[in-house]
């Protein structure tokens, strides 16, 4: 279990500090997948843990972002909307 939240942690930091028009959402994507299977492969009793339920949690919020990241860098997507994303969500740029 260790090793996974590890790996899953390392992943997420390496993926937040990678440039808006670098993200590759189709290997990050592949990744979460990857250890969702790995974390439901975990043993049985594991699953009650507060460990497993963080990581279980992490890795699944992560997966539903990747929705929203690929949805934001549609080309479509213009100056505009991000101020209205903004401000909506009282985030500044």
């Amino acid at each position: 279990m260790g090793q996974n939240k590890i790996l899953v942690n390392t992943s997420i930091d390496d993926w937040k500090a990678t440039k808006w028009k670098s993200i590759n959402v189709e290997q990050m994507d592949t990744d979460c997948k990857k250890f969702a299977k790995d974390v439901r492969s975990l043993d049985k009793e594991m699953k009650s843990w507060d460990a497993f339920v963080g990581l279980d949690n992490t890795v699944k919020n992560m997966i539903t972002s990747l929705r929203a990241v690929s949805e934001l860098q549609n080309p479509a997507i213009r100056d505009r909307h991000w101020q209205q994303l903004m401000q909506a969500t009282q985030v500044p740029h």
